[in-house]
Parts: structure tokens; sequence; C-alpha cells
């Protein structure tokens, strides 16, 4: 039975159907627990309860896939309706996550890169703790002045696809000079303004 059912959890992960693999974890792992279970109780001396090597084993498990840890034990803990086995499920779970952690990253995060989800991670990579702002911009911007003509403007729309653009402010007038930054001009407001054909200053300058 197992071994069908971790056939069809290898076949049906990844496709676009919602066939999960919450329950089939759990069912992993309540196996393998109960089977450690079995062997302590054959094997020892020890009064062991293969029911509860099943239940610690099943949050394991989990825990050791998803990398989810209080949720779990909430879970498993309102499955059971019993809080005496919180502490060592507590212990299964977090052990677990810590030695996947040591290997590679959930289940779950490995298929959003799969699928190449934009995702932000919680914390940076270690590369990207040396970066700057200046490692990421683009060095040609295009930028508009807080006082534009409006030929420019129908320019810059029609010749590229961005959907913003920084406004920057001169103080000597100087267009060598570096800028200011004042903020950010949307595509979707400079065409509501030259629909409305909101202009200011003359007419045949038109800015």
């Amino acid at each position: 039975y197992q071994r069908r059912v971790r056939g069809l959890t290898c076949l049906t992960y990844g496709t676009n159907i919602p066939s999960g693999l919450f329950v089939p974890s759990i069912l992993f792992g309540a196996v393998f627990g109960r089977i450690v279970g079995e062997l302590m109780a054959d094997y020892t001396s020890v009064d062991v309860d293969p029911g509860l090597y099943a239940f610690i084993g099943s949050g394991a498990f989990l825990g050791g896939v998803t990398r989810a840890t209080i949720s779990i034990v909430v879970i498993l803990i309102e499955c059971t309706q019993n809080q005496n086995y919180s502490i060592p499920l507590m212990v299964a779970i977090m052990s677990a996550k810590l030695v996947g952690d040591l290997f590679n990253h959930g289940l779950y995060d490995i298929h959003v890169h799969l699928q190449r989800i934009p995702f932000l991670e919680y914390s940076p990579t270690y590369e990207m703790e040396f970066l700057t702002a200046a490692d990421v911009m683009t060095p040609n911007v295009i930028t508009f002045n807080q006082v534009e003509r409006v030929s420019n403007i129908i320019n810059v729309l029609s010749t590229n696809k961005h959907n913003g653009f920084p406004v920057i402010s001169r103080p000597n007038a100087d267009p060598n000079t570096p800028g200011i930054f004042e903020g950010i001009v949307l595509r979707s407001q400079l065409c509501v303004l030259l629909k409305l054909k909101a202009f200011t200053g003359n007419a045949n300058e038109k800015k």
C-alpha cells in the first residue's frame, strides 16, 4: 500500500491537478514511525506504544518535507485532542527541519523555484548582502524633468514600454549635472494628462 501511495504521489506531484502532498507526507511518516516502534517493542525490553511512534513520525516527516513547525504541531494536537505529546512532537519536528535545512530547501520552496515563480525570500543570500543600488540599476535611465515638453513625453511613451518614469530636478539647469530624484510618474498618469490636454505655459511650446 505504501509503495502504491508513494508512486502515485511522485507521479502526480508537479502536475496541474489538486493532488496534494500533505496527507501522503503524514502517511509516510506514520508508517516509518510505526516500523521503528514495532522494532523497539520486539528487540528491546522497554514497554513502548508503536502508535505513539507513528504519531511522532508523521509530524517529523511532514516537518522535514514542508519545513513548517508550529502549524504542524497545532494540527496534529488538534487531531488527537491530547496535549501530553506536544513536547516530543515539537522536538521531533524541529529536529527534522534543522536536519533538512542542512541539505536543501523545503519541498514547496523547491517547487516555487522550478516553476520560476517570483518569490522574495525572507532573508537575502550571501552574495546579495554586498550589492548596492548601483549594481542593479540601468545606467541610462529615462527620466522626465519637472517641466517637460509634450512632444518629448509623446516620443518617450511611443519608443519604450516602461510603466513608470523618475521625475528629477536640476537646481543649476545644467543637463550634465546629476539630477535630484523628486518622484515617479506613471505611464497611465501621463496618458490621462495628454488625453485631457492638461498643458501649462505657452500654447505654442506646449509644456
